[in-house]
């Protein structure tokens, strides 16, 4: 009798089907987010949005499932200009054990995939902005961008892990087909840069150690173009810093009193700046979010 060949650990992109696999699909959510109360997605709501045209993507390692991702159509509200089709996507998620493969992001860029060949010209989501490896994933490896500051979001959430915490979320853009997102793809967008001055002149919130603070340091570019211009001289960019916490979810469970103060002086930062302007568009490995406004 032939042996049945070992599961590789090729990763498997692909459109999930059927009632099992969308079920599987809502267990794995729900096992990532620690949900107590009912399923954050429930598996009857997933097949809908697949019946209706909606996008509902899994990852595989080995045949098990480790990644899900949701999307499903934007309506322009009444009066709105119109503009290309775009995409809300709702969730994504990937287990525990698969983290650091880059199961997110390979999940996300066959969502892109998806997108384009139905004439689709950005997707949207929100992140937590305290979790610092989400949003590595979504503004540095994918060149999404940070467009608006959402305070309180959801509520209270019913998990083990946010219990008692508000449910502040960044509103990104990925602009599928602009210069970020097509180096993203190809793996050519890099992290960006935040030089020891920029860190140690940055002004602190009390409580916040320097080395993972969550203040804004604007940071004005040098105008290399020494040209006069006429009339009044352009507006250079301005940058501003805030920083993540190191470990939300490990803060969370161990002091979630600091996890509150976090949240309060990470929202002092990004909203103002974000409703005054400005977008997030990166954040380094060590954790610095990078805000760039409009020349």
């Amino acid at each position: 009798m032939a042996s049945t060949p070992a599961p590789t650990d090729e990763l498997v992109l692909r459109e999930l089907a059927g009632i099992a696999e969308i079920s599987a699909a809502a267990a794995l959510i729900s096992a990532v987010f620690g949900a107590t109360d009912g399923e954050p997605v429930p598996a009857d709501l997933m097949m809908g949005i697949a019946l209706s045209g909606g996008y509902v993507g899994g990852a595989f390692l080995g045949g098990r499932l480790v990644g899900v991702a949701v999307g499903f159509g934007e309506i322009a509200a009444p009066g709105a200009p119109s503009a290309s089709p775009s995409m809300h996507s709702h969730v994504a998620a990937v287990s525990t054990a698969a983290r650091g493969r880059r199961v997110g992001r390979s999940l996300k860029l066959h969502q892109r995939d998806w997108a384009l060949d139905r004439g689709i010209g950005a997707i949207e989501w929100t992140f937590d902005p305290l979790v610092r490896r989400n949003a590595f994933v979504n503004l540095s490896l994918l060149g999404a961008t940070g467009v608006r500051y959402l305070p309180n979001l959801y509520g209270e959430i019913p998990d083990a892990l946010n219990a008692g915490q508000e449910s502040d979320r960044v509103l990104v853009r990925w602009d599928l087909t602009s210069p970020r997102a097509a180096a993203a793809a190809v793996g050519d967008l890099s992290e960006p840069v935040v030089t020891d001055d920029e860190i140690a002149t940055a002004s602190l919130p009390p409580g916040i150690d320097r080395d993972t603070p969550a203040a804004p340091h604007p940071h004005r570019e040098r105008d290399t173009d020494d040209t006069p211009a006429p009339g009044p001289p352009p507006r250079t960019p301005q940058r501003h810093l805030c920083g993540t916490p190191a470990d939300i979810e490990h803060l969370l469970r161990s002091d979630p009193d600091a996890a509150r103060g976090w949240r309060a002086a990470q929202r002092a930062v990004l909203q103002p700046a974000i409703d005054g302007g400005a977008h997030l568009t990166g954040i380094t490995r060590t954790g610095w979010y990078v805000l760039e406004e409009s020349a």
